[in-house]
């Protein structure tokens, strides 16, 4: 059952959304909305108005505006409920709980001792560059391509393998393979690039072997525990964790 009454929107709110903690802080002034959305180790700022006792309302990452999601909210007798729209393709509807008033939601608090990461979870290493501890490991993205019909129909696959070192190296690998209604052919793993990495408010940079300086890669999120890709055409490319 939705409540009326737009003071209710202000506040601290937990839930759960595809498995993390997630918390919102929430500001009512005049009709407008801000406030920031937590999920995990990443933080974004919260954008919207309220219409009609309902919030409508973006999920922004304050470093150059890319938009998470969009959402649709209501008040509940426990706090909020949220229709939301994640990377403009997943959907999910989630209860938010609102908690006590005096808990600290300061993004940039000090309470955090931890002299090797910073406010969003990314550590810092010897080398001066800071990496995001979710990015290290193993990930893999397949392109597949289907043709033809009966007899006729082929198929071709090509398999990237891209690992991040906790000590800011990085190697890319592919693979192909293809086949037919009576043929088949391969191609063993081999190294498409490596080199250095460090991330930077959710953006990745790269240095290539035999390159002197980083440049910018993509925009990075995680999205049920997919690293997800955001080119600068708007293209998602999503790696699954190996």
């Amino acid at each position: 059952m939705l409540l009326s009454g737009q003071s209710g929107y202000t506040g601290n709110f937990q839930g759960v959304l595809n498995g993390d903690p997630t918390l919102i802080t929430l500001k009512v002034m005049d009709n407008k909305v801000t406030g920031l959305y937590k999920e995990t180790q990443n933080t974004y700022d919260i954008t919207g108005e309220i219409r009609n006792d309902l919030l409508y309302g973006k999920i922004i990452l304050p470093a150059n505006q890319l938009l998470l999601g969009t959402f649709e909210a209501g008040l509940i007798p426990t706090g909020i409920h949220m229709d939301i729209t994640l990377l403009e393709v997943t959907q999910v509807a989630v209860d938010f709980i609102r908690m006590a008033s005096n808990i600290n939601t300061n993004s940039n608090s000090s309470s955090n001792t931890n002299s090797n990461s910073n406010s969003n979870g990314v550590s810092s290493n010897a080398d001066n560059y800071s990496r995001d501890p979710k990015v290290v490991g193993n990930w893999i993205k397949e392109e597949i391509i289907n043709s033809g019909a009966g007899t006729n129909a082929a198929g071709f696959a090509l398999v990237y393998y891209l690992k991040f070192n906790p000590d800011g190296s990085f190697s890319q690998e592919k693979g192909s393979s293809a086949g037919g209604s009576n043929w088949s052919a391969g191609s063993q793993r081999e190294t498409d690039v490596s080199g250095q990495w460090y991330t930077k408010e959710q953006i990745m940079f790269v240095r290539p072997q035999g390159q002197k300086e980083f440049v910018r890669l993509n925009q990075y999120l995680f999205h049920e525990g997919h690293l997800v890709f955001k080119t600068p055409e708007g293209k998602y490319l999503i790696w699954n964790r190996n």
